[in-house]
């Protein structure tokens, strides 16, 4: 079973479209006339987003076919009397044939115990079963876990201050 998570390709915007749809419409009642009754709606809402490029929708392909995804939708926000970058999270989606089949873990420590950048070991155990993770971590907890975890079975959800250290982070991770 060869697994990857990757950008989204523009020659893949049909087929995932098509994926996007069926996940969200699968053994549901749709009320006629609503937007999941489309099956074109999610190309059309990056067709009017002018922020959108195509690697803002990670992808999970699994013998070469996308089988999962999550889009980060940019949004500039006016706050405080000045325009900001945001990222909201959408269109998360597996296709209903490979759910419920642990391709991904997103493991959460609970209250009260140490961050998930402190359980190592554990995160390695799940990563040598061949599951994906997804950690939220701080950049330095990133930094640290990227150099123990394997890159292509990880999502890190982490954050910035401000743009400069947004960018730093992004040309570490290019150097790493």
């Amino acid at each position: 079973m060869a697994m990857e998570i990757r950008g989204l390709k523009n020659s893949e915007l049909d087929e995932h479209a098509d994926s996007v749809y069926l996940s969200y419409s699968h053994d549901r009642q749709l009320v006629s006339g609503a937007m999941l009754t489309h099956q074109d709606w999610w190309l059309q809402g990056i067709a009017r987003n002018p922020y959108y490029e195509t690697e803002q929708t990670r992808v999970m392909v699994l013998d070469g076919k996308l089988v999962s995804s999550v889009t980060c939708y940019l949004r500039p926000s006016y706050i405080a009397g000045r325009i900001v970058k945001a990222v909201c999270i959408g269109s998360v989606c597996t296709h209903p044939n490979y759910r419920r089949q642990g391709l991904g873990i997103q493991w959460v420590p609970g209250a009260g115990n140490p961050p998930q950048a402190q359980w190592t070991e554990l995160l390695l155990q799940i990563q040598e079963a061949g599951k994906n993770l997804h950690i939220s971590a701080s950049p330095e907890e990133v930094k640290h876990l990227h150099g123990i975890l394997k890159p292509e079975l990880v999502f890190y959800d982490t954050w910035a201050r401000n743009e400069k250290e947004a960018d730093a982070l992004i040309q570490w991770f290019i150097k790493h």
